[in-house]
């Protein structure tokens, strides 16, 4: 069985053969081509590579499997709460003011964005049902469209936790 792996294990693996995943996008193209399966590990949607994997493996057809946690995924939550400077208890707390309710989205949103959790994962961290998940992602990308102050601190909470996400 082929199976191109990325970027936590960033090998492609095909009929025995190792190699690195490539930068050349032509490369990526060629590998997923040869691919039978292609594996996303937690965070592989930062990695342009893997992301363009991504992309031509579904053009392609191709099989995709996420895989969920490798232990970064709670490194992430860590390193997410540590940015905004709010702890998990308020997170998930019952709290209606506007700038927890925001908190609550950002997080949310970062979190289903860049793990590739689905609705109910990130909602059974913020003890919040799936659908209240769904609404905060629309929201978020609904007000960052439209509303400028919104999508500064959006952008300023996203860039930071970029950079720091493998620390």
């Amino acid at each position: 069985m082929k199976k191109l792996l990325a970027p936590r294990t960033i090998n492609v693996t095909y009929e025995g053969n190792n190699e690195l995943l490539a930068d050349e996008p032509e490369e990526i193209i060629k590998q997923v081509d040869r691919a039978g399966i292609i594996y996303l590990y937690p965070g592989w949607i930062v990695d342009p590579a893997s992301r363009m994997a991504y992309e031509v493996a579904k053009l392609m057809q191709k099989k995709v499997k996420i895989i969920r946690d490798d232990g970064s995924t709670r490194r992430m939550i860590y390193r997410l709460v540590e940015i905004m400077k709010v702890d998990m208890t308020t997170l998930r707390g019952k709290s209606r003011k506007r700038n927890l309710v925001e908190q609550r989205m950002f997080f949310a949103y970062l979190l289903w964005r860049y793990t590739g959790m689905s609705y109910s994962g990130v909602g059974k961290i913020l003890m919040r049902d799936h659908a209240t998940i769904m609404a905060y992602i629309r929201n978020v990308e609904s007000l960052a469209k439209y509303n400028k102050a919104f999508a500064k601190r959006l952008q300023a909470i996203e860039v930071f936790f970029l950079k720091n996400i493998m620390l």
